[in-house]
């Protein structure tokens, strides 16, 4: 594939994925406030919001961002990976930006949900929704 159809179809799914992220996460960060303002420590209710997330963000990551038929066991096992690695790097963020750099929790969480959120586009578009 020659750089100029790949950069079209990757800026598409960029494009989708923004939009589907946008709505996704921001359902999950509804949770998240939610559960903070309850009184839940910020770090489990980002465990709770983000595992609630991830078979939400499959079937619309699959289906609409990249538009992939295959939903196989392997697949979804793979997915299921990249949102671990991508769980431990927003609670890592987290706890840096919010127990250490002081920051309100509330912008740490956004924050981090961002990063995580482009991380796992390029893992998912790289690794586990990869066109042969």
């Amino acid at each position: 594939m020659s750089a100029r159809p790949f950069l079209k179809k990757t800026f598409g799914q960029l494009l989708r994925y923004g939009f589907s992220g946008l709505v996704v996460n921001g359902l999950l960060y509804g949770l998240y406030l939610g559960l903070t303002w309850f009184g839940m420590q910020p770090w489990l209710a980002a465990t709770i919001s983000f595992a609630s997330g991830i078979p939400l963000s499959y079937a619309t990551h699959r289906r609409y961002t990249f538009q992939n038929a295959d939903s196989s066991a392997r697949r979804k096992f793979g997915f299921t990976g990249a949102y671990i690695s991508g769980y431990f790097l927003q609670i890592g963020g987290l706890y840096l930006l919010f127990n250490i750099g002081e920051i309100p929790h509330q912008l740490a969480q956004l924050t981090m949900m961002a990063v995580v959120a482009l991380w796992l586009f390029f893992v998912q578009k790289l690794l586990i929704f990869r066109q042969s």
